[in-house]
Parts: C-alpha cells; sequence; structure tokens
C-alpha cells in the first residue's frame, strides 16, 4: 500500500481518487456521452481547440487523503444543487445578464476556490498548461484547509453561459488554459457550456468583469455571449496577451 502526501493536508497515507473536475460537472451537464466518456480539449485565444483525446470517467487522480476528499465533495454537492437544482434561489433579469439570487456565499466561493485550486495542483496533462506562483497557492490551500471563503475580490470568478460555442462542443468538453488580462494573470476554465474566468489575485481594486463575480450578498451575475461577441469584449479589455505557463 503507497502511502503520500495529501496535497491539501499534507499528512501522509493512502490517498483516494479525486476528481479534478466535480463528478456532478459530467452528470448534471451531460457531458458524458453514451459509452461515459467525454472529450478534453485545449483552447486558445481565439477559440482554437486541440483535442487531447476521450476520457472515461472524469479527470482524478490521487491526490487528497479521504477526509479531505470528503470536505471538497461537500462543496461540489453544494455547487451542483446550485447550479442544477435542489436549493432554493431567486432569480432576475436585467441588461447585464440574469442574476440569482439566495447563494450561499461561502459555500461556492469555497468551491470555486478548490476548482481553481484543483486544477493547479492537478499533475494531468489536461492542465499542464495551468500553474500558479507558490504564494497563490498557499492562499487557497489556506482558505480550504481554514474554510474561509476570503473576499469577493479575492480569486474572483466571472461565470459565463456561452451560446453558439467556438469550433469545438463545448457542452461536451472540458477545457482549460491561463492568459493575462488587464495586467492580471487569469485561468480560464470552459466546461458545461460556462466559461469560467478566475482572476488570480487578492484584494483586487478593479477589473473589468468584475460585476460576474460571486458577490458577499449572495447575488450572482451571468451573462450570455456567443464566441463572436464574448472574444470582442475580451479584446476591448487587452486580453489577447497570452500568457507563458509560469509566468506570473
Amino acid at each position: 500500500m503507497k502511502l503520500q502526501a495529501c496535497a491539501l493536508c499534507d499528512c501522509i497515507t493512502t490517498l483516494v481518487d479525486s476528481h479534478i473536475i466535480p463528478e456532478f460537472v459530467y452528470r448534471n451537464a451531460r457531458v458524458y456521452n453514451e459509452d461515459h466518456t467525454f472529450t478534453a480539449f485545449r483552447i486558445d485565444c481565439d477559440g482554437h481547440g486541440e483535442i487531447l483525446g476521450d476520457r472515461r470517467n472524469g479527470i482524478y487522480e490521487k491526490l487528497l487523503c479521504e477526509k479531505c476528499e470528503s470536505k471538497l465533495a461537500g462543496l461540489d454537492d453544494y455547487a451542483a444543487k446550485a447550479m442544477w437544482g435542489g436549493t432554493r434561489l431567486g432569480f432576475s433579469h436585467g441588461e447585464l445578464g440574469s442574476t440569482v439570487h439566495g447563494i450561499d456565499y461561502r459555500r461556492m466561493k469555497l468551491f470555486e476556490l478548490s476548482l481553481l485550486w484543483r486544477i493547479a495542483v492537478s499533475q494531468r496533462i489536461e492542465f499542464d498548461n495551468i500553474r500558479l506562483l507558490t504564494g497563490h497557492e498557499r492562499k487557497l490551500r489556506h482558505a480550504l484547509q481554514t474554510t474561509s471563503p476570503l473576499r469577493q475580490n479575492d480569486y474572483g470568478c466571472a461565470l459565463v453561459y456561452l451560446i453558439n460555442p467556438p469550433t469545438v462542443p463545448i457542452e461536451r468538453a472540458i477545457l482549460g488554459d491561463q492568459f493575462r488580462n488587464q495586467g492580471q494573470k487569469c485561468v480560464r476554465l470552459v466546461m458545461a457550456g460556462f466559461l469560467w474566468i478566475f482572476v488570480v489575485a487578492a484584494g483586487l481594486r478593479y477589473f473589468k468583469g468584475s460585476q460576474f463575480f460571486l458577490h458577499e450578498n449572495g447575488t450572482r451575475t451571468i451573462p450570455k455571449y456567443s464566441s463572436v461577441q464574448l472574444i470582442d469584449w475580451l479584446a476591448s479589455s487587452d486580453l489577447i496577451e497570452q500568457d507563458a505557463k509560469h509566468a506570473e
């Protein structure tokens, strides 16, 4: 029996198979094909995808101990209910998009932090182009260890609903990369028809798009963009500055 260090708590134990992308994404968003596989991609700023191949039963690795896996699974469970039904939420509609009310900020924010942390520390090839500086990884890990959700502008995540996905079948894809926008390092994750843009910064004062972060009052506005509209909007804020793998 192989003993290894848990990536979250550092205890030496037998690690379990930990999903890097939570299982509910594949199940609830119909990412799986009929044979229980899905297609993994990489994508660049112009929307061109590189097919990495089919994956069976999700993307997972020996990453966490049983206790830490259970802790993150609880966050995954809440996020699944918030996104696909199972908890009571309110909705309103405006010029920017649909606004969701009644989100449990602590649990949803911790889920977002865990998602960013998992794809950053993963050794899977699907995410080998995403790496964080040690200081950022430590802050995220400490937040998860202490169940402290941080403030809304700390590692904020903008969630965008994609319509007319670009060049690859996004509704059945999992893909991610990193780039720079407005001088800030960002991590982009596309899964289940949504674009998740994480801004890798703590105490961010201003960022175009921060209106789409999860707010501490439990609200989140989710805009809808086609691939062309999204690229135009991102380009208007100087997005097309591709980040190198280990850039700050």
